[in-house]
């Protein structure tokens, strides 16, 4: 899934950055006169685009031949959303990430998928990390912190050694590059409210420069 974010950002888009959690990717533009914002075209190249990454990434890791559909829709969000919307995404990673681990324990178990979800229905948190608890001897809260909150990609200035073409000298170049955060903190905290205004703010600048 890491991999088919970072494909978006490779083929001629410019989001400032990539929430992923469980089957899905959320993208954050500013600004992008994208397509004259055709919103038809632009939701039909971007899932293109993640349909035939996600299978070709499938095909190559577990040699596996999958014909894989992604849907896409446009969010339209006023600057002070943006921080909202994403603690509810990363709500929904929580909420996911705890329903998976418990139909887990039940298919372990024995139960069929079906059998598993009509048991799973309307159960409450607290009961899902017992049940996990019970079933699997695992502390959701101390699972890999990209299971609970998710993956951020964004964009990333770094300082890079590299020769001057001209002079042959070794100089510090600053360069752009895509960054994966696979331990991004919780949106509902400061530091985390500061991490996505720090982004956001680093993208605007960048646009402004440009």
């Amino acid at each position: 899934m890491v991999e088919t974010a970072k494909e978006v950002f490779k083929s001629g888009f410019n989001p400032t950055l990539a929430y992923i959690q469980s089957d899905e990717i959320n993208y954050l533009f500013l600004k992008e006169n994208i397509f004259n914002r055709r919103i038809e075209k632009i939701l039909s190249i971007i899932s293109g685009i993640v349909s035939s990454k996600m299978s070709l990434e499938i095909s190559k890791k577990y040699g596996r031949e999958e014909s894989l559909a992604f849907d896409a829709r446009i969010i339209i969000l006023s600057k002070e959303e943006i921080l909202e919307y994403f603690i509810w995404r990363q709500m929904e990673a929580w909420r996911n990430h705890i329903n998976a681990y418990a139909l887990h324990a039940l298919l372990k178990e024995g139960l069929n998928p079906s059998q598993a979800a009509k048991k799973l229905y309307k159960m409450k948190a607290e009961k899902l990390h017992d049940l996990v608890m019970e079933k699997l001897k695992i502390n959701l809260a101390k699972t890999p912190a990209w299971q609970r909150r998710g993956i951020v990609v964004k964009w990333s200035l770094k300082m890079k050694k590299c020769k001057n073409p001209i002079s042959g000298e070794e100089v510090l170049a600053v360069r752009r590059i895509l960054e994966e955060d696979w331990n991004p903190p919780l949106f509902t905290t400061s530091e985390g409210e500061e991490y996505i205004k720090n982004i956001i703010k680093n993208a605007e600048k960048e646009l402004r420069e440009n």
